[in-house]
């Protein structure tokens, strides 16, 4: 496993402002919380174990995608969490929780539920174009089979992982951010593999009923999987990686499309769509239109908390070695 592991456990989507971040606290046994401006202390922290050669897993800010809002060293059971992320957390009672302060507190600001809102009404908007959109894609083969023949070809043996922590890990894949669409963390995770399958053609919700299906069987058969949610329905699962066998696939339609992987392998998985069909534009059209605006809040809300940040911490060597202690 790498020793940076950089990945989104939060995202906007058409159901509200969502994450995963209570998931990823359930095999540790000790969170620190870091109030005030955090994202420095992070970075400190963040140095100073991969310094020391630890393994992380740093989760970014979707409002400034290159800040953290916190990281885990999983060999020390131990997360170092954001004041402004913990409280999308339900915190489990069998952890130890202590607190940091890397400066004054973030100023509170009645307009962010309402921008939250609104970007809740675009994106719910673009969801529902884009399904109308896949309504007219033609038919999807039966993807039943097409899971038998992969799980037949890509998983060599039934096994049971020996390595600590849940069987299933979960995250967003391409969530939508104050800078666009990102790609970018699970890409630099695809180009790690040896093997990727890049699902192509037709409908776009056969693509996520495939990943999910055979997903499930690898589960089944005793491997880790990474799921990584789509960000515009987190019920619907848009790509996945199975650490042990170096594999990942990908949804490859827009927005959800992801490069990388040292062996490529690209499999139509539907008819594509028709080159002169009028309603198909429209949708798209209408998808593109919805979902500029919500990015153009969510930078309006990148701004508001820039400038409702508090006043960090100046010298933060000696809160960086009590963290790291």
């Amino acid at each position: 496993m790498p020793n940076v592991i950089d990945c989104w456990l939060e995202a906007e989507t058409a159901v509200g402002f969502r994450t995963f971040y209570s998931l990823h606290l359930r095999p540790l046994k000790k969170i620190k919380v870091i109030h005030g401006p955090a994202d420095r202390l992070l970075s400190h922290i963040s140095k100073t174990f991969l310094d020391r050669g630890r393994q992380q897993i740093r989760w970014h800010s979707v409002y400034a995608p290159a800040l953290m809002t916190g990281l885990v060293v999983p060999a020390l059971e131990t997360a170092w969490i954001a004041a402004d992320a913990i409280r999308h957390i339900e915190v489990p009672r069998t952890l130890m929780v202590e607190s940091v302060q890397a400066g004054s507190d973030i100023l509170p600001s009645p307009d962010l539920d309402q921008l939250h809102a609104r970007i809740k009404r675009c994106l719910s908007g673009a969801l529902a174009a884009l399904s109308e959109y896949d309504l007219l894609m033609p038919a999807a083969p039966r993807f039943d089979d097409m899971v038998r023949e992969w799980v037949s070809e890509y998983l060599p043996e039934v096994r049971r992982e020996t390595s600590a922590g849940p069987q299933d890990w979960h995250g967003f894949g391409t969530p939508l951010t104050s800078e666009g669409p990102d790609a970018e963390l699970l890409s630099t995770e695809f180009n790690r593999l040896q093997r990727t399958i890049h699902l192509e053609g037709g409908s776009s919700v056969t693509h996520t009923q495939l990943v999910r299906r055979f997903g499930e069987q690898v589960l089944m058969r005793g491997y880790k999987v990474r799921f990584y949610h789509d960000a515009l329905d987190p019920s619907r699962i848009d790509h996945l990686i199975i650490p042990a066998l170096s594999l990942g696939i990908t949804n490859a339609t827009a927005p959800h499309q992801v490069a990388g992987g040292h062996r490529i392998e690209r499999i139509l998985a539907g008819t594509p769509a028709p080159l002169t069909a009028d309603d198909t534009e429209y949708w798209w059209s209408v998808f593109q239109k919805l979902y500029t605006q919500a990015w153009r809040l969510m930078q309006d809300i990148a701004d508001l908390k820039r400038a409702t940040a508090g006043e960090a911490v100046e010298d933060l060597s000696q809160l960086t070695a009590q963290c790291t202690a």
